[in-house]
């Protein structure tokens, strides 16, 4: 069978493909490994409300979008399962969406493998244990089911599941991934493949680039955007964002800037989050600059945050920063505890910028620690492992070896 006959099937279950997404699932190196790419967009189908494509929606040949779950029955049905193998991500997805493409693939006798989202402390802070053996996966099944008594009728869900329509692989980037697996015995198997963070990737890939970016060479503080006043995750999880008074965050935030500039002498340049969608400037016309985050990152003399899967890029680069908070953000409950997460577990002490003055600020400044904070580079962003290679180079070898056994 001919590299050029196989075919990668890329599933989003909750999201569009975005043109960082390129990048992100690296479908150059799929293409080069001789692979055609599919890549089905099912979130019309996972949502009940609209999900409205970003403005950076990537509109290649290579994307279709699914309105109804027959024609996806009728799309898999089609698929020549020899040839072809699945993709599925979110991998932790078990809704009744995701749970009938896994059972269609398994109809059809097709193969799949789960590729996990990248973990961060603020969403999971007990994802760095480790189920070590059998009895500590019972262990932790039998605290969750005496703490919650639905928690057994939905372990038992995802038992069937995944006994009756197995995955071959599960993709899991960063060591911290592993506690997205739903049926926690698989964290113990062989399929786990245990890969690097999507920012690891990032660096790995931009080694090999010549990047264009204007700030290199030049002294400054990058801030690291999360679009608080209209990230398209915050209407996925069916919350309002967190900013309820839009004035008065980008100014305490300006405020902040200003501070740093004057004490530091740096200028404070913005990057913005991949999904960012403004329409002005409301940074007092401080440099915008997106899909540039890592490179500012690894040249920036401090970096400024709220709460991002960017984290361990600055404790890689072992770069000082400010972890700050807003009026707004601690209004928010769920935004507030994600931040203070860090402050809980020991990694940062953030500063309250809506209340803080010059003569205090300097005692905010968060440095790399080799004690404190190696373990969570290690386990978030999964140096050690593939480390000098691509996680779509070393997924493609095993979905070519999975397909020559047909």
């Amino acid at each position: 069978m001919q590299n050029k006959s196989k075919k990668i099937i890329l599933i989003l279950f909750h999201k569009y493909f975005e043109n960082k997404d390129i990048d992100m699932f690296d479908v150059n190196e799929m293409k080069k490994q001789g692979f055609e790419i599919e890549i089905w967009g099912l979130v019309k189908l996972s949502y009940n409300y609209n999900i409205s494509k970003p403005l950076n929606y990537y509109e290649g040949k290579e994307v279709t979008e699914f309105r109804t779950i027959g024609q996806v029955n009728n799309r898999i049905s089609k698929m020549n399962m020899k040839t072809s193998f699945f993709i599925l991500y979110p991998g932790g997805a078990y809704d009744d969406i995701s749970n009938f493409v896994r059972k269609q693939i398994i109809k059809y006798k097709g193969n799949y493998a789960n590729y996990h989202y990248p973990l961060q402390l603020s969403s999971a802070p007990d994802c760095i244990k480790k189920n070590k053996n059998i009895f500590d996966v019972f262990s932790e099944y039998i605290s969750s089911w005496k703490k919650n008594q639905y928690a057994l009728y939905s372990d038992i869900k995802i038992f069937i599941n995944t006994f009756f329509y197995p995955s071959t692989y599960e993709f899991i980037p960063g060591e911290a991934g592993y506690r997205l697996i739903k049926n926690k015995f698989i964290r113990l198997s062989k399929k786990c493949v245990l890969l690097h963070s999507f920012d690891m990737d990032t660096y790995i890939r931009n080694r090999k680039r010549t990047i264009n970016n204007e700030m290199v060479g030049k002294k400054y503080a990058v801030f690291i955007d999360e679009y608080m006043e209209g990230h398209s995750d915050f209407k996925k999880e069916g919350r309002k964002a967190p900013i309820n008074v839009r004035d008065r965050y980008y100014r305490e935030l300006n405020n902040f800037f200003t501070m740093i500039e004057k004490i530091y002498g740096c200028e404070v340049v913005i990057a913005l989050h991949p999904k960012a969608e403004y329409v002005d400037n409301p940074f007092c016309g401080r440099k915008m600059l997106i899909n540039q985050t890592h490179t500012l990152i690894e040249n920036a003399t401090l970096c400024i945050l709220h709460d991002s899967t960017c984290y361990p890029v600055i404790l890689f680069f072992k770069k000082p920063y400010f972890q700050i908070t807003t009026t707004d953000l601690k209004q928010d409950g769920i935004t507030n505890r994600y931040i203070m997460e860090y402050e809980k577990q020991g990694f940062s002490h953030v500063c309250d910028i809506s209340s803080i003055d010059e003569q205090r600020l300097n005692g905010y400044v968060n440095v790399y620690n080799a004690d404190v904070h190696d373990i969570y580079i290690d386990y978030f962003m999964g140096i050690k492992n593939n480390s000098r290679s691509l996680n779509m180079s070393v997924i493609c070898q095993l979905i070519k070896k999975e397909l020559e056994k047909k």
